[in-house]
């Protein structure tokens, strides 16, 4: 290869990620690993989402805080507009706006996905996603998990919902997906995670 050319080469592999000259990494033991990430209570991510559905889409930059069984969810950016938070807890959501102020609330059993529903068209079940954007299934249902021929985890299938994992990294110290999609008929969810921490001294 010319001097030239090789350089193209090399400079397009790592504009675009080029991984053919790393070591392959050895899977996980991903049971062991499933029982380390159920000891972190409190976590947090950022990154970013696109959603779409059958009565519309958009994408957002993503900061997500796991206090326990309560979710925070802070959108911004084109799909949150100037920012926008949901709180979730286990029968409880509130929607609050870039002030603080408390713009809708739901309660009862499946108020987060009640509240999807009736405000944007879609239901999406967030106490699940706080397992999938680990890499885990929900233990409180039934479902499935495909490896591939490297013994890497590619998905999950529970309750009607399929998690497909294009990429995983190691951050702080856990193997995490990096980019995933959520999907189901009525809705397809992208994510690519920049940065994951877990937390400590928290509480729900």
């Amino acid at each position: 290869m010319r001097p030239a050319l090789r350089g193209c080469f090399v400079l397009a592999c790592l504009l675009s990620g080029c991984t053919g000259l790393q070591a392959p990494q050895p899977a996980p033991d991903w049971d062991a690993r499933r029982l380390q990430l159920l000891e972190v209570d409190a976590w947090e991510l950022r990154g970013r989402v696109a959603i779409k559905a059958a009565s519309g889409g958009g994408n957002a930059s993503l900061d997500w805080l796991q206090q326990g069984s309560l979710s925070r969810l802070r959108l911004a950016g084109p799909f949150g507009a100037s920012g926008v938070e949901f709180a979730v807890a286990p029968e409880r959501i509130t929607f609050s706006d870039r002030t603080g102020e408390v713009a809708l609330a739901y309660a009862g059993p499946q108020a987060a996905e009640r509240f999807l529903d009736e405000q944007l068209g879609w239901s999406f079940p967030v106490h699940s996603a706080r397992y999938w954007v680990l890499g885990l299934l929900d233990p409180d249902y039934n479902g499935d998990r495909l490896f591939d021929a490297d013994g890497e985890l590619r998905s999950l299938q529970q309750h009607g919902w399929t998690v497909v994992y294009d990429r995983f990294a190691t951050r702080n110290g856990y193997y995490l997906p990096a980019k995933l999609e959520i999907e189901n008929p009525r809705l397809r969810l992208r994510m690519v995670i920049s940065d994951w921490s877990p937390l400590s001294g928290l509480t729900p």
